[in-house]
């Protein structure tokens, strides 16, 4: 399905000595951009990384990082590197 995620941004300063009666005020919400959520069955598998992700995996970075596959190999046989 489809997702959002709320934020809201509390103010949780404390001006009394007596916490147990302590509110707190919201200050600001947002909601994130729409995303989908697949089952297994019908996940579409993984997009190819990033230039920025396959530089810092460069760089030493462990991040999983999508070799460039051949036009010979199946969709299933993907190679990873960390």
């Amino acid at each position: 399905g489809e997702y959002r995620f709320r934020f809201s941004f509390f103010d949780l300063k404390c001006d009394t000595s007596d916490t147990l009666n302590t509110t707190a005020q919201i200050k600001a919400r947002t909601f994130s951009e729409p995303f989908r959520v697949y089952s297994a069955k019908q996940f579409p598998g993984m997009i190819e990384s990033t230039p920025l992700s396959k530089h810092f995996a460069k760089q030493g970075v462990k991040i999983p990082v999508r070799k460039e596959s051949n036009k010979n190999q199946d969709a299933d046989e993907d190679d990873w590197n960390n």
